[in-house]
């Protein structure tokens, strides 16, 4: 009897706890991923935002070099810029010159233009150390110069040199002459700039004038 309703006990109990398996087991299939889905791990972030094979031209470079034009002449204290400072091109009558010597005790002349220079520089071994030059344009056709004792001085650079000038240049058009110093050691010759016309003062003052090479 015993027997019985124990086996009566545990029927009942079983019936009462008893777990649906096929449904756990379907439940239990939805939450598990497939093991046998795989992840391409060869999938890659191009964190690069610069394309390393992209190439720059290393022939491409930037112009830095200003083109600087060579002096011709000094360019110190008030000298001014003048694109005709002592050069041929500007003359039309020959270029007169004049050093300091023995030999050339007095100035050179054009007579036909009326003009004189005289170098007072120091006088040595070597006739270009006291070469002076002197550039300007031949007077009109059809005017003429008085007598050389009538000409007027200009002196300039401390001195240094003398140019003589008839009168009539004073009323000439092209009235500028220019006279290029010696060059002393190192240093640049210097060209001035003779503007021959009645002033205040009646003194002509060369005015220190520089130009670069073309």
């Amino acid at each position: 009897m015993m027997r019985i309703f124990l086996t009566l006990f545990l029927i009942a109990l079983i019936s009462g706890c008893g777990v649906d398996v096929s449904s756990s087991s379907g439940s239990n299939n939805s939450q598990v991923k497939d093991s046998n889905t795989s992840v391409d791990t060869n999938v890659s972030t191009d964190n690069n935002t610069t394309d390393s094979n992209a190439t720059v031209d290393s022939n491409e470079t930037k112009d830095t070099n200003t083109t600087t034009s060579k002096l011709l002449y000094e360019a110190s204290g008030d000298a001014q810029y003048d694109p005709n400072a002592c050069y041929s091109g500007y003359a039309t009558a020959v270029p007169l010159q004049d050093y300091n010597s023995n030999e050339s005790p007095r100035e050179s002349d054009d007579n036909a233009n009326g003009i004189s220079l005289m170098s007072l520089y120091t006088q040595t071994l070597n006739p270009d150390d006291s070469l002076v030059i002197a550039f300007y344009k031949k007077i009109p056709t059809g005017l003429s110069v008085g007598d050389a004792t009538q000409r007027e001085n200009v002196y300039g650079d401390n001195s240094q040199f003398v140019l003589m000038y008839d009168p009539l240049w004073k009323s000439l058009q092209d009235n500028v002459v220019y006279v290029q110093t010696p060059t002393l050691g190192d240093n640049l010759p210097k060209c001035y700039r003779i503007t021959i016309e009645d002033t205040a003062t009646n003194l002509i003052v060369p005015q220190q004038v520089y130009r670069y090479q073309n």
